[in-house]
């Protein structure tokens, strides 16, 4: 399907988003890669696909992005996410027709990436329940040089995808060393950051009384850790991102390489992370928000930190069955686990 090009960029926005809403899916276009191809760098590949909407259900529900990178015998299939309009982390929108997967290539050479789309009921967790939508050069071929990174730095990107190899300790693929991890065990609510959109404290009562109704992170003391080319945005109330970016420099320079964290406190001892628009409603996902993690994410693993993610808790971990009448594998876990892989998975050390 395509537009006559006089018609202004709002309109087709709208048309495409009532096309969604009756069922009628849009091609999706060629892709368009992003960042540094080189061994052990995320690059992403974005598609312009059917209009989502952050809290429409069916964005995350009835669409399936999955693109599979090959190299000879030697091949990835990676899951894709909704986007938003696919810079969502500094303009805070909530809908959009961009559609993202981020790989991490593990060798050199040429690559050769396919990536195939579905629409229906529950497709992001049910392959076979879905119908295949166009994707105009779905395919394409690349080409990925050395890593860019020295194996002397600290920094992932030189060392490679931390690995279980059968002994105590996990190891590096590309460097092959051992890694010893020593860090930051505490606060397991480190993403309860003030400057992140859609972030507050949902508990009805403070945890800590003695700090007032303001129970979230600030990281103010960091924000001076915070360095002239580190990333930084500004969220929806005028906060920015420097205290937990300065907080992720100051964790690197004491010399730790780890840190514990949850992307989920909703209904725990924290009550202030979770990644869906709405913490009640775990059908869809905050995309500008995410976006602010992956950021932040990027900045420790590029500092040499590892990622210790804990995805439920203890008051938290049987919630999606309790709220799906007692499944033994509720579809909103299935539904959280696909976008946590899809958004943080080609990070190279995160446990």
């Amino acid at each position: 399907m395509s537009f006559p090009h006089r018609l202004p960029q709002a309109l087709l926005r709208r048309s495409a988003f009532l096309l969604l809403l009756l069922g009628i899916t849009l091609p999706v276009s060629a892709g368009k890669i992003t960042g540094k191809t080189a061994v052990w760098h995320t690059l992403a590949i974005t598609f312009e696909g059917p209009e989502g909407l952050e809290n429409n259900p069916a964005t995350f529900w009835d669409h399936r992005l999955t693109v599979t990178f090959s190299q000879g015998d030697h091949h990835y299939e990676v899951p894709g996410f909704f986007a938003g309009d696919g810079t969502a982390g500094s303009t805070h929108a909530t809908s959009g027709n961009k559609w993202r997967v981020r790989f991490t290539p593990d060798r050199p050479g040429k690559w050769h990436y396919e990536a195939k789309f579905f629409t229906g009921p529950k497709v992001a967790i049910n392959p076979s329940a879905g119908k295949p939508a166009h994707l105009k050069a779905a395919s394409d071929s690349f080409t990925v040089n050395p890593s860019l990174v020295s194996p002397d730095e600290s920094d992932f990107r030189g060392h490679g995808r931390l690995e279980y190899v059968g002994k105590h300790h996990m190891q590096f693929a590309g460097s092959g060393r051992y890694f010893l991890m020593g860090g930051a065990g505490s606060p397991e609510n480190f993403l309860a950051f003030d400057g992140f959109d859609g972030t507050y404290d949902f508990a009805p009562t403070p945890e800590f009384p003695s700090l007032g109704s303001d129970q979230l992170h600030h990281y103010g003391p960091h924000r001076g850790d915070w360095r002239q080319g580190d990333p930084s945005w500004t969220d929806e109330d005028g906060d920015d991102g420097r205290g937990i970016i300065g907080a992720a420099n100051y964790i690197a320079d004491q010399g730790l390489n780890s840190i514990y964290l949850m992307p989920f406190t909703y209904a725990g001892d924290g009550n202030d992370v979770w990644p869906w628009a709405d913490p009640q409603t775990r059908n869809t996902f905050d995309v500008s928000k995410l976006d602010q993690w992956e950021l932040v994410f990027t900045h420790l693993q590029n500092n040499g930190v590892h990622i210790h993610l804990l995805v439920t808790e203890t008051e938290n971990e049987s919630l999606f069955e309790i709220e799906d009448g007692g499944a033994p594998f509720a579809d909103t876990r299935k539904l959280y686990y696909r976008e946590l892989i899809a958004r943080f998975g080609h990070h190279l050390a995160l446990t």
